[in-house]
C-alpha cells in the first residue's frame, strides 16, 4: 500500500512516499539510476553484502537524484512517452531508500516534493483531501523506466 509520510517541520515541503508493490529486482533500476555516481558505488556494496548475508534485509539510500513523476490513470499497456509531458508532471523525486531481501526490492521510499504544475496542484489537492493515492512504477522492456501517481479510483481505494 502506498503511504506518504509528511514531515511537519520541513519548511520546503519534502515528504516520503512508499511505492506500491515494487516487485522488481535491483538490476531493473539500472537504466534509470546508472547516470548517478552514487548508484554505481552503492550497487557494488549491495552485491557484496547480499553475497555475505543472503538472508538479511539490506537498506541503502540514493540521494541527490532528480526524477520527475507524473500523475495519470493506469494504462493497459503503458508507454514511456506518456510519462514525459511536463503538464502531467506532479512530483519531483530527490532521493530513494531501497530495502532489499535476496536481491529483490521489498520496499522503496521516495523523498519527494510537489511540483508547481497543473497536475502537481491537482495531486496536492487530492492529498490534502485525504484521498489515498498510490505511487507506482512504469516498467518498460524489463526495466523500471519511471514512477507515476496512479489516479485510478480502484487503485486509490
Amino acid at each position: 500500500m502506498g503511504q506518504m509520510f509528511l514531515n511537519e517541520e520541513d519548511e520546503i515541503g519534502e515528504f516520503e512516499w512508499e511505492v506500491s508493490n515494487p516487485n522488481a529486482s535491483l538490476d531493473q533500476y539500472e537504466s534509470m539510476l546508472s547516470k548517478y555516481g552514487e548508484w554505481i558505488s552503492s550497487k557494488r556494496e549491495i552485491k557484496i553484502a547480499s553475497l555475505l548475508n543472503p538472508d538479511r534485509k539490506i537498506q541503502f539510500d540514493i540521494e541527490s537524484i532528480s526524477i520527475i513523476a507524473d500523475a495519470r490513470a493506469d494504462e493497459e499497456e503503458p508507454s514511456f512517452e506518456s510519462v514525459t509531458r511536463l503538464k502531467d508532471s506532479a512530483i519531483h523525486i530527490k532521493g530513494m531508500t531501497f530495502i532489499l531481501k535476496e536481491g529483490m526490492v521489498e520496499k522503496i521510499l521516495l523523498k519527494c516534493r510537489h511540483m508547481d504544475t497543473p497536475m502537481g496542484k491537482v495531486v496536492r489537492e487530492l492529498i490534502d483531501a485525504c484521498i489515498d493515492l498510490r505511487m507506482r512504477q512504469l516498467i518498460v522492456d524489463g526495466q523500471v523506466a519511471a514512477f507515476y501517481v496512479s489516479l485510478n479510483n480502484k487503485m486509490a481505494a
